[in-house]
């Protein structure tokens, strides 16, 4: 095995070491390489001195798999008398005995491990060893039930406890009240610190106030400084040739010399900071104020600011927030101190047990002693995502990271551009601060002469050599730049984009980029040249990689509301803002006719496995999504286009569609009468109902629910209902099944009645012909194991079960383990589950979504536990409360996002090893010089949101760039980018297009999934198990995902609902003939009108497409009058 330069020197071993890795530079070969080498320097018995912590499980079982691959390489060599001057015998048996061993090597996740010191040391707490992991749904049933026994406790009986809770309902709900318990409980590192602070505050309210009031000067110093910094030089010499910039001049002046330390009276200093700016921005230059003068961005920026200077003067009602936090952490240490007495009379431990007890047992300084002893060397990978709990663990077991007397060693590796996973408390700055300390302590250790600047290299079957070191490598600071996963231009592009985005911020959450170097194997690029123009180049893909925007255009109108005073209100063409804000049906339309075209051209890459080319197939693209729950319309289309998919995530069953109608089936029969849920039910797979049979269901009796209308055609009996229905018998079909699983549903207990409900709806066979048949199966068992869960643990009804799936996919974290298959169907996965791993071709789905942020929990060390909370004012109206800490923590909590934000784009962006595309939905609005109508003269004024705003960003484009490049279909961008090839670094121009696809005819069902659909088909499926058929319904369309927004309009407007979702037609056609649907039209007339308009499509539809609207109006009004 050959390393590079900057490879080998991270497999010295002599001193502690930091890899920062780029995406795709063989971070994973460095880890099993040095753990290889490490352990056969010990005696088989002791292999269990070197550890290694990786992420996931399955990262530890990978790695497990690939130090067995790396032993029987070297057992082949033996074999093969590569190996020479040994003892052939003595050491085959050596390294078969460490195979053999391997298996129970100390490579696990830190959970594991600390699982494994709290096992051995767990008495010590009072634990019993043999102790049972709660999840974290357990848990919160556990909170809940705590919750509410102790609240009913401490509303009776008050006067047994020194605080009531009573008092707090005055400022907050029931709601937030448990959403704030189960933040604390759930959060250890929350509960220390409100542990702490409280007591150091207990009974001193002025000791509280007085803390406050310095970390607000302190925030407002801040908004202070970046107010000021707006008003440039520049700006200040335009302002002064201005009337009345004398006293502007003055106020900034004023503004400029406030001393912020030393305050005595903060409150009286807070008011006359927010007076003095508030005249400042008062003051008028004509019509304008100073703000005008600022460029729209920093405009914005001050404003804000500005206002949250006034939110800084504003703490009138800290004695309420004082009140409010006492009590509600005096509270949950109730329930806190209930729940681990619970756990420890059960042996039961949750994840954040395994971590915090496991630290406090290290508190033990004999225990610590113990533990210190066991180990000489931990590897930990994925370094990024450590959070400060970990660190503090691993620091506390390899003392030479604090002592320089312990011979203990810590390798660890990360990439900081790849931390992602602060939502479950990683902190990116560990990894920043790590690589300080381990610069400290071999600078010192260098200094004392007790480690050399050099070393020496030995690995397995070579005579040790000295190694020179070179720069920071001396003192365990290492970085693995060269990549050889990208293709040149997704390298130059992925450079190009976050050597802009990623650039040396000072903000403690920011981290700096350093550039991928291109090694990948690439037979068209062995003959480099000093410049490298690929512009005009064919079948770019293949050879030198490719980056493409794929831009869905909404063309919108704008309206004038009736109202004067309203703002503009804009009317969009085929998207409903309230269905589509996250998962755009037409972008999901883009993307499959995408899709299907690169497969139908054959479209080649290259395998590096095969060394040579192959032609692309499902399996090797990649979809990524910022959210599960935005991908609805996408599956639908590869549903629709009998596309095979898989979602490639361990619990992703509850996300599916299968999964998802046996849940409402459960629902419904809990809740009949609910209309959406019925409405969902009848078109799932279980019944295949269309939405034109639910219209002609909803019209039989409007007066009842969905489920009565449907239920009286059947009990009523009505010939001349059954003379209206064309499909009476298939609908009596549909009534009976329901029928009898209500009947078992009232009669059987949960277990007998789930078993009744799979046997009698026969449901999976409905899925016999699906070409991704073996992965619904899967899905379906993966969730009936959980039902199985959920009844032994004592869920003993249907509302009990639902309430179980409802807090268990609350509590997903989002970074549970991804599966992926070997199915020939494209993957789709979240951004964070794809970390670690690459395909051919990425497609970055909804770019241009925004994540919303819904939390009204706040959290960090330093403004502590914010939340709002209400009062009601003198004239009686409840008003809520934003205290100034509220303010820094939400705006702290929002600059962490953004530069984590930065990092999830990076990592999506370096999935793709051929081809990227970002697709993103672009609204068109009419250009306000264009005389006439057309797509030609509209434009995008709506700035991208989202990751897009982030790509526009390191990009430098604006909103007139994006309009340029739609316009041209092209972007033209160019880098110097630095290459390795044959041990030589060089540095290389390359000038590439990016193409700006807007359009993308429809494509035919492609060759291939029609012959595995024939396939599919034809055979005929073995597994009796799960061998069921609804034999008596026919499945009339495509299962999708449906919307309970689609519904509600049939219920709320019949017209609208008929116009957007059954015909299709778009809503500014309905806007210019209006006075098609002036008279009031019978349920009936609609239905013979729609089916009248379906039986004659082909004359009011034109060949391109587009709807002849004269024809249709024809047709309409021919069946009205």
């Amino acid at each position: 095995m050959e390393f590079s330069e900057e490879q080998l020197a991270t497999l010295v071993n002599d001193r502690h070491q930091i890899v920062i890795a780029n995406a795709g530079s063989g971070k994973t070969t460095i880890l099993v390489e040095k753990f290889f080498n490490l352990i056969l320097d010990f005696d088989i018995e002791k292999i269990n001195r070197v550890v290694a912590i990786t992420f996931t499980k399955k990262a530890a079982s990978e790695m497990k798999e690939r130090l067995i691959k790396r032993l029987g390489e070297e057992i082949d060599k033996l074999k093969e008398n590569k190996v020479e001057n040994i003892d052939f015998l003595m050491e085959y048996k050596k390294l078969m005995n460490y195979r053999e061993h391997i298996s129970s090597a100390k490579i696990q996740t830190i959970h594991s491990f600390c699982k494994d010191i709290f096992s051995e040391y767990s008495t010590d707490l009072g634990f019993n060893p043999n102790f049972n992991i709660i999840d974290e749904p357990e848990l919160k049933t556990l909170v809940d039930n705590y919750f509410n026994e102790i609240l009913e406790e401490l509303l009776t009986n008050p006067q047994s406890y020194s605080f009531n809770i009573a008092e707090a309902f005055d400022f907050i709900s029931n709601d937030l009240l448990s959403k704030l318990v189960y933040f604390i409980i759930e959060n250890p590192n929350v509960y220390e610190y409100l542990l702490n602070s409280l007591n150091s505050f207990a009974d001193s309210y002025h000791a509280f106030e007085t803390d406050y009031y310095q970390k607000v000067v302190k925030y407002a110093e801040k908004l202070h400084n970046e107010s000021l910094s707006y008003f440039t030089e520049p700006i200040i010499e335009r302002l002064s040739s201005e009337d009345k910039s004398q006293v502007f001049i003055e106020n900034i002046n004023k503004l400029k010399e406030i001393d912020f330390k030393g305050i005595e009276h903060p409150k009286d200093f807070l008011n006359y900071l927010f007076n003095l700016w508030s005249d400042t921005v008062k003051i008028k230059f004509g019509r304008k104020t100073c703000k005008s003068y600022l460029d729209k961005e920093d405009k914005k920026n001050f404003e804000n600011n500005l206002s949250s200077i006034g939110v800084c003067s504003k703490t009138e009602y800290l004695k309420v927030y004082y009140s409010l936090i006492q009590n509600i952490f005096s509270f949950s240490k109730i329930i806190n101190d209930k729940i681990e007495d619970y756990k420890k009379e059960n042996s039961l431990i949750s994840y954040n047990d395994m971590l915090w007890k496991t630290y406090k047992i290290l508190q033990n300084d004999e225990i610590l002693t113990k533990v210190q002893a066991e180990f000489d060397y931990i590897l930990i990978d994925e370094f990024q995502d450590t959070d400060n709990i970990q660190y503090s663990i691993m620091k506390k077991i390899i003392p030479s990271l604090q002592n320089a007397v312990y011979n203990s060693k810590i390798f660890v590796v990360g990439d900081p551009k790849q931390s992602i996973y602060g939502f479950r408390n990683a902190d990116v700055r560990v990894i920043k601060t790590t690589y300080d300390e381990i610069q400290s302590i071999n600078d010192n250790l260098i200094k004392q002469g007790k480690l050399s600047a050099n070393s020496s290299l030995k690995m397995y079957q070579q005579n040790e050599e000295a190694f020179v070191l070179k720069g920071k490598t001396q003192f365990g600071l290492n970085e693995l730049k060269i990549s050889h996963r990208l293709n040149l231009v997704n390298t130059a592009f992925v450079n190009y984009l976050f050597a802009n985005l990623m650039n040396n911020n000072d903000f403690e959450y920011s981290v700096n980029y350093n550039e991928l170097i291109f090694a990948r194997k690439n037979p068209y690029l062995e003959d480099f040249k000093e410049v490298i123009d690929i512009t005009n180049e064919k079948n770019v893909i293949e050879k030198y990689g490719s980056v493409e925007f794929l831009f869905t255009l909404i063309e919108t109108t704008k309206q004038k509301s009736n109202s004067d005073n309203s703002d503009e209100v804009e009317a969009n063409n085929g998207i409903n803002e309230e269905d589509d804000e996250i998962d755009s049906p037409t972008e999901a339309q883009s993307v499959v006719n995408y899709i299907k075209k690169l497969i139908n051209a054959g479209t080649k890459i290259f395998d590096s496995k095969i060394n040579n080319f192959k032609t692309l197939k499902f399996k090797d693209i990649l979809i990524l999504a910022r959210q599960r729950n935005g991908l609805s319309n996408l599956l639908q289309e590869f549903n629709k286009n009998k596309i095979p998919y898989v979602l490639n995530d361990s619990d992703n069953y509850f996300d599916t569609q299968e999964v998802i109608d046996i849940i409402t089936f459960f629902k419904f029969l809990l809740n009949p009468n609910n209309d959406l849920t019925f409405a969902a039910l009848l078109k799932s797979n279980f019944f295949g109902l269309s939405d034109f049979d639910i219209f002609k269901i909803r019209n039989f009796n409007k007066d009842k629910s969905l489920w009565g209308s449907f239920e009286n055609l059947f009990i009523n009996n009505d010939e001349n209902i059954k003379l209206q229905i064309n499909d009476y018998s298939l609908l009596q079909d549909v009534y009976n099944l329901i029928i009898e699983i209500k009947t078992k549903f009232l009669n059987l207990n949960l277990s007998d009645f789930l078993s009744e409900f799979f046997l009698t709806t026969n449901y999976l066979s409905t899925f016999q012909n699906n070409i991704i048949k073996d992965i619904i199966y899967s899905n379906v068992n993966n969730f009936i194991k959980f039902i199985q869960k959920a009844i032994s643990a004592g869920k003993i009804t249907l509302s009990d079960l639902l309430q179980e799936i409802d807090k268990y996919k609350d509590s997903r974290a989002g970074d549970s383990e991804n599966q992926i298959s070997n199915e020939n169907g494209v993957n789709i996965l979240t951004i964070h589950k794809a970390k670690g791993l690459e395909y051919p071709v990425v497609i970055l789905y909804n770019a241009n979504h925004r994540v919303p942020n819904t939390d009204n929990i706040v959290f960090d060390e330093t403004n502590g536990l914010c939340f709002k909370f209400s009062i009601f004012n003198e004239q009686g109206l409840k008003e809520d409360i934003k205290l100034p800490l509220l303010d820094s923590a939400v705006k702290f909590k929002m600059q962490k996002e953004f530069e984590e934000s930065k990092r999830l784009l990076y990592v999506a962006l370096t999935r793709a090893k051929d081809l990227l595309v970002i697709s993103s939905t672009l609204k068109l609005t009419q250009a306000e010089d264009a005389e006439d109508i057309g797509t030609a003269n509209k434009i995008i004024r709506e700035s991208p949101k989202g990751l897009m705003k982030l790509i526009m960003e390191g990009l430098k484009l604006n909103i007139d760039d994006l309009n340029d490049i739609v316009i041209n279909n092209t972007y033209k961008l160019s880098k110097s980018l630095k290459i390795y090839s044959n041990k030589e670094y060089k540095e290389k121009q390359i000038t590439f297009n990016i193409p700006i696809i807007t359009e993308i005819e429809n494509q035919e069902i492609c060759e291939e999934v029609e012959q595995n659909s024939l396939r599919q088909q034809e055979a005929k499926d073995s597994n009796s198990d799960i061998l069921f058929m609804l034999n008596e319904l026919n499945q009339k369309e495509p299962i999708v995902h449906h919307s309970a927004t689609k519904f509600q309009k049939l219920i709320s407007d019949e017209k609208q609902y008929v116009e957007r979702y059954l015909m299709k037609f778009p809503e500014l056609m309905y806007e210019n003939n209006a006075t098609m649907y002036t008279d009031q039209i019978s349920g009936k007339d609609r239905g013979l009108i729609i089916h009248s308009s379906i039986e004659n499509i082909e004359s009011w539809i034109n060949e391109d497409k587009t709807i002849n609207i004269n024809r249709l109006e024809a047709i309409i009004n021919n069946k009205i009058y």
